[in-house]
């Protein structure tokens, strides 16, 4: 199985809308900005490729674009032999200055961490550009789309531009997407999908019922719409250095899918069962993280993703189904969080620990309310709006707040031992703490823990304290694959297929080998994969404390919740 989060989940996407949504054209102006721009870039398609332009105000020697996204430029930008580029720095091979420059894009070969593409194919003559990557360093920048064919349209994040009259300034510090290209691969009904041909008729059906069934729930739990009419890009390609995808929810109401190396079939059910799931999460993330944004999001993402992959599942599930994915969540964040606070007094927590957490803490934070008659997760979240509804803000301890006046010290006494350590004792209370909120539960030794659950407990620190941008692994019955590549150093490099740390099996004997790298790890000394074919990797320093592994949560009984959005 593998990491980015969660990762290799495959998605897709199309999209439709309930009625309640509204159309938000009278802010198209702000795509169609007539100042002078201080560098003006303008966008022609090419052979499997989009031209660049650029024009300079005045002469430079050396021009720079906004750092963020050097590397994605560096693999795939490309320049003609009289000039240098790195990615992010611009001159020529004689030193002399220049006030106009072309450069090719293609694209890009592999994945980059948390980052965008920055041009993708969608059909045979559409775009997504994503357009931060085509600012300059300083000054504004303009662009402009030409030579795209009769039939070409433009669109900006949600909004539909003028394509012939476009003339967008373009922020570095953005998270736009545009597509250009051909009309006949943008779906418009009370939403928009942006998908061409590669992407069946029946994924986009698929993700306009599961669009319509979260809108309406949302909208009436939240007692308002989205502000924006949510847009869906989606880009796959089946040849890819690496299988995964990557996407979320991004400014002006846009939710981005890309898949890369995975087919795409409706007969899959796995793969039907992703969709759902993506298109629930993303699209609850208009709410929380676009209508209103946790002001601590770096430090405390649990209170964005945690809680919206809660409604996700509550969406979702029910019954056993919903008890069920409960338990594994719990024992994800029990693993993951390890002996670190929640509340990023002690280091920022951030990936599956927040994800899994922040759903923990939402779940107790439901149950206790509806314990006390306070009302169900979408009420709560009523209540931190209401709070800041003019900068549609919010913090995690407005959150907190909210749930201790629903919830009182039922919930408290279940939070705390999340979002302190020194309230956490062992978890020597989580039963305790289970059963007020009325679940039934059953504390078990982590000895009974699979090879998976263990080694996300090592290899995945280890691996993210070794390794330079994205990184994952592949679990299957006999062997590890790493998907490390050339980020991790040279004695993981090309991703070796692994079945043994120093002398144990990790996957027959998973207690043992944990307790090995626990052991090597706190004594800062050095570890060695064993690879499948016989040999072994170069030994890897281990620079980070393994702690404990925690028990293992059997839910055996939930109290019964209610369905969401229905008041």
């Amino acid at each position: 199985m593998r990491l980015y989060f969660k990762l290799l989940r495959q998605l897709i996407c199309a999209l439709a809308m309930t009625t309640v949504l509204v159309s938000c054209t009278s802010e198209i102006r702000q795509h169609n900005d007539e100042k002078n721009h201080i560098t003006e870039v303008i966008i022609t398609p090419g052979q499997n490729s989009l031209l660049t332009n650029y024009r300079l105000q005045s002469s430079v020697s050396a021009f720079k674009f906004a750092p963020q996204n050097k590397l994605q430029r560096a693999d795939s930008w490309h320049v003609s032999d009289d000039w240098l580029f790195d990615g992010e720095t611009l001159t020529r091979k004689d030193e002399e200055a220049f006030d106009t420059f072309t450069i090719t894009l293609t694209p890009e070969k592999k994945f980059y961490n948390r980052k965008y593409f920055a041009i993708d194919r969608i059909g045979a003559n559409g775009w997504s550009l994503y357009l931060p990557v085509f600012a300059a360093a300083q000054g504004d920048t303009g662009a402009q789309f030409k030579a795209f064919g009769a039939d070409a349209v433009l669109r900006v994040g949600s909004k539909s531009v003028d394509i012939a009259n476009a003339h967008l300034s373009i922020d570095g510090n953005g998270n736009l997407l545009a597509y250009v290209g051909s009309g006949r691969n943008v779906f418009i009904n009370n939403g928009v999908v942006i998908a061409g041909p590669e992407i069946d008729s029946a994924i986009r059906e698929k993700v306009k019922t599961d669009l319509d069934i979260v809108v309406t729930s949302l909208t009436a739990g939240f007692r308002k719409p989205p502000v924006t009419t949510p847009t869906i890009y989606i880009t796959h390609a089946l040849k890819f250095s690496s299988k995964g995808w990557k996407g979320g929810q991004m400014e002006d109401g846009v939710i981005a899918l890309r898949f890369r190396g995975i087919p795409l079939r409706m007969d899959d059910p796995w793969l039907t069962t992703t969709i759902e799931e993506a298109v629930t999460h993303e699209s609850i993330h208009l709410w929380i993280g676009g209508l209103y944004k946790n002001t601590r999001n770096e430090e405390e993402s649990w209170a964005h993703e945690g809680t919206t992959e809660y409604i996700s599942d509550r969406l979702r599930f029910n019954g056993d189904a919903f008890r069920t994915e409960a338990q594994q969540t719990v024992n994800r964040c029990l693993n993951f969080l390890a002996n670190r606070p929640l509340d990023g007094s002690q280091g920022y927590v951030q990936g599956r620990a927040a994800y899994d957490c922040g759903f923990t803490l939402s779940l107790a934070a439901e149950l206790a309310s509806l314990q006390n008659g306070n009302g169900d997760i979408l009420k709560l979240w009523r209540s931190v709006f209401a709070l800041d509804d003019e900068d549609s803000e919010y913090t995690p301890q407005q959150f907190l707040n909210v749930a201790e006046i629903a919830g009182g010290t039922i919930f408290t006494q279940f939070s705390s031992q999340f979002l302190k350590t020194s309230e956490r004792q062992g978890w020597e209370n989580l039963a305790e703490s289970f059963s007020a909120l009325g679940v039934s539960v059953e504390l078990g030794s982590a000895k009974s823990m699979g090879h998976k659950l263990v080694a996300k407990r090592w290899l995945s620190p280890l691996l993210g304290s070794l390794c330079t941008g994205s990184y994952g692994y592949y679990s299957n019955q006999d062997l590890y694959t790493l998907d490390t590549q050339e980020r991790c150093g040279t004695a993981l490099a090309n991703d070796p297929e692994v079945v043994t740390i120093g002398p144990y099996n990790f996957i027959t004997d998973p207690i043992v080998a944990f307790e090995y790298v626990q052991n090597i790890c706190n004594k800062r000394g050095e570890l060695q994969f064993g690879l499948l074919g016989g040999g072994m990797t170069a030994p890897v320093t281990c620079n980070i404390d393994i702690a404990n592994l925690p028990p293992t949560v059997t839910l055996t009984k939930l109290p019964p919740l209610p369905k969401l959005g229905k008041h």
